[in-house]
């Protein structure tokens, strides 16, 4: 599909801007410079191709419902359809009267092309194209991962497969770890299974729990009980050693009150009004006495101030003169200086007289020229400049293009007589129909090679490995149902084995633990069991009947010693005997555990022989079926691992001959094929003959139709080179006659201006043949002329104002000295001034002392009077409160006694009430009588027994309660069957685990398979024919540089991309530049395009500022190459860089059609 027309109507910043494509084109340049809309374009052809999006950036300037893009569009059979597209839901597709003709009318020219896949395929700019270039790099040139980012525009694929499967190793791999998932899973799940045959309740166990937990139950009933006892007497004692110090200070404080019964009795705050009454005579009396001192220093003060009346009522005057004091100091320092800057401008004006020919004596400012005729003199002295240098830029520009003209010239007489390539391709193209098959050839062949290495690799690495795939015989291998049953009768076989072993271990520790249990309970002496009171009264029964024997029958009566000895041994075993069982009535329930675990031991011993037993029986069942196993394989060689491998095994054997059979067909069908071709070979080498080809004679069919199609295209492009050339030269005569006429123009231009330029200069006294630069000299100088003179007179009139003031300040200053201070009339009127000011401010500061002293003085007065009037006061309040006290009472006495009291009397009110708060509100006389006989030793004694007690109880109480509780826990847990159930429920919760586990790492490994099986497919499908061209680009994209591109097998046997340099020697991708790289990644994508486009209706590829990172050389082989698939594909280049635009002007000559947008 080429796209004709593109018609802006209404989007982005284009209103009615159309762009028209040539159709013989082989490349189209679109050029707009920056902010012209070059992005806007770009997104018109996709909008206008699939659709606007619902939200767009483009309506900035129109309403989105009022958008519109058109175009005209044609496909390779040369159907033509015009249209428009505007902004909606629906019939978004219209004719030029905006009547629907259908959304699904693009169908022909697009296919199945989507949005995405144009943007990320038809479309590349220059970020793209080196990301793209850095993928390859990461890949390390992988063939068909290359192939495939090139193809689809996709990147990233080798890191998502090389992600996916890291994350499927991190939950399983045939290697157990703790960190992945699945073994965290199943440790789980046996941790579960385990528990759940742990939880078991037996008889005997539920019976001696119950009757634990009801000792404990009284035990605690028992210690609350003594515990509570021990806190009512601690509180007792406690009340008691607290309230015996309170009613001793009541006591003291009671004897202290009646050693001040001789005190009258007064009202509460008696003694604090006298004493407040007291102090305050005191105060007021000290107040009239510093009265009395501040009123007499402030009357000494008052009349040692003196004030000069005189210089304060001139005062005013005399301000006015400070006033102007400054102005008058800096106009006497200034004015030499200014009256020296007059003078300077002065002589200033006087030299430019004479830089403008002038005598110096003349008034120049009387002959400054008017604007108009300067600012006409600057105008055309502008103008003159722009003439001579455009004139000279003619000059120029006519003796390049005649210099490129002569090259052209010579190049054509250089090149000589040329060949049509029209007849020599018509015969070739006549052998197409069956060259189309050397293709399949070249991929078969290939394909055959590359499957006979990946069987080979594919059987050594099986497990067991086959050295040669096609010597094996497939009937000899045993089915799948085989393998399966195998695998089942091992499997059920080695889970019977694990079941009875684990029950063998846990019989074995039961055993070890009844046995351990036994001797424990041995350790605190001989247990008296059954047996061994049994045997103790054997024992002395037997002796019994020696001893009765020797006593009672004269056959075998004893004598002497040894009778005494019968008789000892008969009493120790009556000892034993009765020792025995009174240590079984004693300790009854060590021999009921001793007897418990003795059965158990023997239980236990009696099911670990049967155990041992089965499992014997088990193993000799796996061997033989182990045998049965290495059996089956016999037949075919084959030493077989576990029959779960082996099945994994077979299969992918089966998946082996299966490929084997398809590549024996593909044998079949390239002997097919070579045998067709033998018949063309003599015919294909005759024509390379005419086309100058020699030595061919030897070369494989394949390559000398690649050498044949390269040769014929050389001499195309020759053909075309010639034609390029002359059309370069009718344009470049065109361009010299309009570059002579441009010059011709520039000179009657130059002649016209230098009429007006004599008048000109002759209005500001210049001659008029006068250069540019004398009048550029000539007017720098008259525009210095009127600041200079305005300068001048300016600093004439400050020395005039100067002067004056001067003059009138010194005239005021000595009228003043004169009437106020005659002794200065002979100072300078600046150091008189100074004077008088100094002295003004002495009587200021005088005034102002006199007017303080006067307020101080009435203030102390005031003060004074307060003083006497307070003291009155106080001693009339002291007279009224002493009529109270006894008469000639020592008042002082009298008050400390009465404030003593008051204090005594308000601590004993304490006491009293916190002996209240102590002892709970009891009564006082109960309290004294509850204390007769009290003794603090005594009560410090029994609390610190108690303390202990409570201790001890506390202890026991925790111990006892912990214990209760743990045991009532443990009988819910039974009753319930709670462990069970838990035990249980994580089973299962460690199933779903282990299960979600499992469906995930097989997304995980499926998706890493297929992301490689895409890239392996991709590579096998398109490696050669794309290859083959993509070599091709890639020469002419380095200019030469590289011959073409390789294939070399790295250490896994996959391909990698190389390319090949004029010398044969290959350079990998990491060895490139990264322009090389970017030039690589660009021939793919465009040999991936020609190869969509012989398969499909193609897009147009559109590329923006594909050559931003480009050198000018690069560019130039960027272009060639873009114009080479123009005959397939309709390549569109959008740019912001003139320059761009004239090389590729200048290198494909007529095949470029050039754009602009404005």
């Amino acid at each position: 599909m080429r796209l004709l027309r593109l018609e802006l109507e209404r989007f982005g910043p284009f209103t009615g801007r159309t762009l028209h494509f040539r159709e013989d084109a082989s490349l189209h340049v679109v050029y707009g410079p920056n902010e012209a809309g070059k992005s806007s374009a770009l997104a018109a052809i996709k909008d206008l191709l699939f659709g606007f999006e619902r939200q767009t950036d483009f309506d900035f300037l129109h309403e989105g419902k009022d958008l519109r893009i058109g175009a005209e569009i044609a496909d390779r059979q040369g159907r033509r359809m015009a249209f428009r597209r505007r902004k909606g839901n629906k019939n978004t597709l219209i004719d030029a009267a905006d009547a629907s003709i259908g959304d699904d009318a693009l169908s022909p020219f697009l296919g199945s092309l989507t949005r995405p896949v144009f943007c990320r395929a038809f479309g590349l700019n220059a970020e793209d194209l080196r990301a793209g270039a850095e993928e390859m790099l990461k890949s390390e040139g992988d063939v068909g991962a290359s192939l495939f980012a090139a193809a689809s525009g996709l990147r990233g694929l080798t890191d998502v497969r090389q992600s996916l499967e890291a994350e499927a190793t991190g939950i399983f791999a045939p290697r157990a770890a703790k960190d992945r998932r699945f073994y965290q899973a199943y440790e789980r799940f046996d941790t579960a299974h385990k528990t759940i045959r742990a939880l078991e309740l037996k008889a005997s166990d539920w019976k001696a729990l119950n009757a634990r937990i009801e000792a404990l139950a009284g035990e605690l009933d028992k210690i609350r009980a003594e515990r509570a006892a021990k806190a009512a007497e601690r509180a007792r004692l406690s009340r008691l050693k607290s309230i015996a110090p309170l009613l001793g200070r009541i006591d003291a404080h009671l004897g202290d009150l009646e050693d001040f019964g001789d005190l009258p009795e007064v009202e509460n705050g008696f003694a604090a009004r006298l004493r407040r009454a007291l102090a305050a005579a005191e105060v007021a009396q000290d107040r009239l006495e510093h009265a009395d001192i501040a009123r007499t220093r402030a009357t000494r003060d008052l009349d040692a101030v003196a004030v000069d009346g005189g210089l304060l009522a001139h005062a005013a005057e005399l301000g006015e003169l400070v006033e102007k004091f400054g102005t008058y100091t800096d106009a006497a320092r200034d004015l030499p200086r200014i009256r020296a800057e007059a003078e300077q401008y002065d002589r200033s004006l006087r030299a430019l007289a004479v830089r403008l020919g002038l005598p110096s004596d003349a008034p120049v400012e009387a002959r400054i020229p008017s604007d108009a005729a300067l600012a006409l003199v600057r105008s055309l002295l502008e103008e003159g400049g722009d003439v001579a240098r455009d004139l000279a830029r003619q000059g120029e520009a006519l003796g390049s293009e005649e210099s490129t003209l002569e090259d052209l010239q010579r190049e054509r007489r250089q090149r000589g007589a040329l060949v049509d390539p029209a007849p020599l391709k018509v015969r070739f193209a006549a052998f197409a129909p069956l060259l189309k098959g050397l293709e399949r050839r070249v991929a078969l062949k290939t394909a055959i090679q590359a499957e006979e290495r990946d069987l080979l690799a594919a059987g050594q690495r099986l497990k067991p490995g086959i050295v040669d795939l096609g010597c094996l015989d497939p009937a000899a291998l045993p089915d799948a149902g085989s393998i399966e049953g195998a695998r089942e009768a091992l499997a059920n076989i080695g889970e019977a084995i694990r079941r009875e072993q684990a029950g063998l271990e846990e019989l074995a520790s039961g055993l070890a633990r009844s046995e351990a249990r036994i001797l424990a309970l041995a350790e605190a002496g001989p247990v008296p069991s059954a047996e061994a009171i049994a045997a103790a009264r054997i024992a002395r029964d037997a002796l019994w009947a020696e001893l009765r024997t020797s006593l009672f029958e004269a056959e075998g009566r004893l004598q002497g010693a040894a009778r005494f000895e019968a008789l000892r041994a008969f009493e120790r075993a009556v000892e034993d005997a009765d020792r025995l069982a009174d240590a079984q009535a004693r300790d009854a329930k060590r021999v009921a555990d001793h007897g418990a675990e003795v059965q158990a031991a023997a239980r236990n011993r009696a099911a670990l022989a049967q155990t041992e037993a089965r499992l014997a029986g088990l193993r000799g069942q796996e061997k033989t079926e182990r045998s049965a196993w290495a059996g089956l394989w016999s037949g075919c060689g084959v030493v077989p691992l576990t029959p779960a491998e082996m099945l994994v095994w077979r299969s992918a054997v089966d998946h082996l001959l299966e490929r084997l059979a398809r590549l024996r067909e593909q044998r079949s069908d390239l002997a097919a094929i070579d045998e067709q071709f033998a018949g063309i070979e003599p015919s294909l080498r005759n024509l390379a003959a005419e086309t100058g080809l020699s030595d061919m004679g030897g070369l494989d069919l394949g390559l000398l139709v690649a050498r044949l199609e390269g040769r014929l295209g050389e001499i195309g492009e020759s053909w075309d080179r010639a034609r390029d050339l002359e059309t370069r030269i009718r344009s470049t005569e065109a361009r010299v006659a309009r570059t002579a006429a441009l010059r011709d123009v520039a000179v009657g231009r130059q002649a016209e201006w230098r009429g007006r330029w004599e008048k000109a200069v002759a209005a500001i006294g210049l001659e008029p043949d006068a250069a540019l630069e004398q009048a550029a000299a000539a007017l720098a100088a008259w525009d210095k002329v009127p600041d200079t003179r305005d300068e001048r007179d300016n600093r004439l009139r400050r020395v005039r104002g100067m002067e004056r003031n001067i003059e009138a300040f010194e005239l005021k200053a000595r009228d003043l000295a004169a009437s106020l201070a005659p002794d200065l009339k002979d100072l300078s009127a600046d150091s008189a001034v100074k004077a008088m000011l100094s002295r003004l401010e002495v009587a200021q500061k005088e005034a102002v002392r006199r007017e303080e002293g006067t307020s101080r003085l009435a203030q102390a007065r005031v003060d004074f009077e307060e003083a006497e009037q307070s003291l009155a006061e106080g001693k009339q309040e002291v007279g009224r409160l002493c009529r109270e006290l006894p008469s000639g009472a020592d008042v002082a006495r009298v008050l400390d006694g009465l404030e003593r009291r008051e204090r005594l009397r308000e601590a004993l009110g304490d006491l009293r009430a916190q002996l209240v708060d102590v002892s709970g509100g009891r009564a006082e006389e109960d309290l004294r009588a509850e204390l007769a006989g009290f003794d603090p030793d005594a009560t410090e004694a029994a609390l610190a027994v108690l303390s202990d007690e409570e201790a001890i109880l506390e202890r026991r109480g925790n111990e006892t309660y912990a214990e209760h509780d743990r045991e009532i826990r443990r009988r819910t847990a039974l009753e319930a069957g709670v462990g069970a159930e838990v035990a249980l429920q994580q089973k299962r919760s460690a199933e779903a685990e282990l299960a979600d586990a499992a469906r995930e790492w097989l997304v995980l490994k499926l998706g890493a398979q297929l992301i490689g099986k895409a890239i392996e497919q991709h590579r096998a499908g398109q490696q050669d024919p794309m290859m083959k061209r993509a070599a091709a680009l890639f020469s002419e994209l380095t200019g030469g540089d590289y011959e073409g591109l390789n294939q070399e097998y790295d250490d896994n046997d996959l391909p990698r991309l190389v390319g090949r340099r004029l010398s044969g020697s290959p350079v990998p991708i990491a060895g490139m530049s990264e322009g090389t790289r970017d030039q690589l990644y660009l021939a793919l994508r465009l040999a991936y395009l020609e190869d969509f486009a012989g398969r499909s209706e193609p897009a147009p590829f559109i590329g923006d500022d594909l050559f931003a990172t480009f050198d000018d050389r690069r560019t130039a082989h960027g272009l060639k190459a873009l114009a080479d698939i123009g005959g397939r594909v309709q390549p569109i280049l959008f740019t912001h860089h003139q320059h761009v635009v004239e090389l590729a002007r200048e290198t494909l000559g007529s095949k470029v059609d050039a754009l602009t947008l404005a």
